[in-house]
């Protein structure tokens, strides 16, 4: 295996030189932004992509291919910021339709006979890993489960991870990242508490034209949501932020971890908590060859479940519309089907109801209600009357179990 490891490097450098695909397109990058003026630009960039496309191998499937023609894309757009969108090289359009088309084809496969899983099983042993990781300080263990137990992304609460620009996603000295929803204001004015629901105020994949922030539940039976509350903290603690990331197996999990910023725990640590956990007990025999258990699937995992009935939705509500919500996409976005690729079938969660933002005018956070989101879902009390004004205060902690408030 080491030897094989060692030619494919040494393949790799023969095709992209000695700093790989990323220093290569770094360099074509560099070569269109110097050129002298727009149409020069437009050419050096297409000629960098015909380029790219022959160094690829044959044996790579369409998407594969581009998914590269759009990473040589970014790299040119971070080179030229000011470059317009119809001057960046483009590929044939017949590979753009042969790739939706296989797009397409995958997706119906999985809404034909998506893997099975047993929700409320997985969801108990991923409670269970959360506690563990946070009892022995393993930042990216809480990271992973966390990804199971709410709509988002791997590096939304990541303090490790770096955008494009620089910026770090998750910034310690700031509390304006995340939030616990405490209430919702009615279009009337009047105020409910909400539960076990999070604010996502600064999502890492926010764009001009999605949503910057939003609200997304927890799908964990609400006598957890105080642990999930204690994740969250967890990770905000900058005691947690500033240690070392474990890369040992032989470590885990007496050595503490901070968060991981590339692949550390990939290969060996994540494999080995997966087992130790028994998260494949979770999944049908004759589909456990189907599933891998990745920090991306669980946002996966938490639409299958919202889609699936693990909510009572409230007025208006659809299934199809309440996964967009919790994901925090735009409207119609053709994203939301990619999620929906698991047979999860999740028992409902008694007392919450599931309310869409849209029908409500806010959604306050835990620190003087002065956060707030206008898009996303909500839990709610079932039967919960609506009290007070706008500027009432909140009588929920989010530092007790939500039976203590009833």
């Amino acid at each position: 295996m080491e030897q094989r490891a060692k030619r494919s490097r040494r393949s790799a450098t023969s095709i992209w030189g000695s700093e790989g695909l990323k220093g290569w397109m770094r360099e074509r990058a560099a070569v269109v932004q110097s050129a002298e003026d727009r149409e020069d630009r437009v050419v050096c960039g297409q000629r960098a992509l015909v380029e790219l496309l022959e160094r690829l191998p044959p044996t790579l499937s369409v998407s594969t291919r581009v998914q590269y023609v759009k990473s040589l894309r970014t790299h040119i757009r971070e080179a030229c910021p000011g470059i317009e969108k119809k001057d960046l090289p483009s590929a044939d359009a017949s590979m753009y339709k042969q790739c939706n088309q296989m797009l397409l084809e995958n997706a119906a496969k999985r809404f034909e006979n998506p893997p099975k899983l047993n929700g409320d099983l997985l969801i108990q042993k991923i409670t269970m890993a959360l506690r563990h990781g946070i009892d022995f300080i393993q930042a990216p263990q809480v990271l992973f489960c966390l990804g199971y137990l709410v709509g988002l992304r791997s590096s939304d609460l990541n303090t490790a991870h770096v955008r494009r620009t620089g910026e770090r996603t998750f910034r310690v000295d700031l509390r304006n990242d995340f939030d616990i929803a405490e209430s919702v204001v009615e279009d009337d004015g009047r105020r409910s508490r909400s539960v076990g629901t999070l604010l996502n105020l600064r999502p890492s994949k926010a764009k001009q034209d999605t949503c910057t922030a939003y609200a997304t539940p927890f799908i964990c039976d609400s006598d957890m949501y105080p642990l999930v509350w204690e994740a969250l903290a967890f990770l905000r603690d900058p005691a947690t932020q500033n240690l070392p990331c474990n890369r040992f197996l032989r470590n885990y999990p007496k050595t503490p971890s901070g968060p991981t910023s590339c692949q550390e725990w990939d290969k060996t640590l994540f494999p080995h908590m997966i087992k130790s956990f028994g998260f494949y007990d979770a999944v049908a025999p004759d589909d456990r060859s189907r599933v891998k258990f990745t920090a991306n699937l669980g946002r996966s995992f938490v639409a299958s479940c919202v889609e699936q009935g693990r909510f009572c939705l409230g007025e208006n509500l659809q299934p199809s519309r309440a996964v967009e919500l919790i994901l925090g996409h735009r409207l119609f976005s053709t994203s939301n089907g990619n999620y929906l690729r698991l047979d999860v079938r999740p028992s409902v969660v008694p007392g919450v109801v599931l309310k869409d933002l849209k029908f409500t005018r806010h959604c306050f956070g835990g620190h003087g209600g002065k956060q707030g989101v206008s898009y996303g879902a909500a839990l709610v009390p079932d039967g919960v009357k609506c009290f007070g004004g706008v500027d009432a205060e909140c009588s929920v902690s989010p530092a007790l179990p939500l039976q203590n408030h009833d």
